[in-house]
């Protein structure tokens, strides 16, 4: 069972075992990210680039490889040539840093793994300041 926070999750691990006819269940928090990491930060990116231009990029990989594209954009809303890009697996994620240099309409791409994770989401919740 997948849920939207790790907050919920551990509400419902307050609750008593679930059982299924009659058996107890053992239930635990899993950590997603315990495998290594899924999102990278991809720069100096051309002006004009979409998100379909990522999901055309990666699409070699094969069909649903990418779970999450994040555009990064300046206060006045226009693309700031950045991107966060979330793979479904670190496997994925290790090929694409594989293929260094990564070109796009012949600009050649700044990839590296993303800092966003669980410092991130600690900040964002209120649990720590950002380092």
């Amino acid at each position: 069972v997948s849920t939207q926070s790790t907050w919920v999750a551990r509400e419902c691990l307050k609750m008593e075992p679930p059982t299924i006819l009659g058996k107890t269940l053992n239930v635990g928090l899993y950590n997603e990210n315990a495998r290594g990491p899924k999102q990278l930060f991809i720069g100096a990116c051309p002006s004009d680039m979409s998100e379909n231009d990522f999901k055309e990029l990666f699409s070699h990989l094969g069909q649903d490889v990418i779970t999450r594209i994040s555009l990064c954009h300046q206060q006045d809303g226009s693309f700031s040539r950045a991107a966060h890009v979330t793979f479904r697996t670190p496997e994925l994620l290790q090929k694409v840093m594989d293929m260094q240099p990564l070109k796009f309409k012949n600009h050649e791409l700044n990839i590296s793994i993303s800092k966003m994770g669980m410092k991130q989401l600690d900040y964002v919740k209120g649990n720590k300041t950002p380092e």
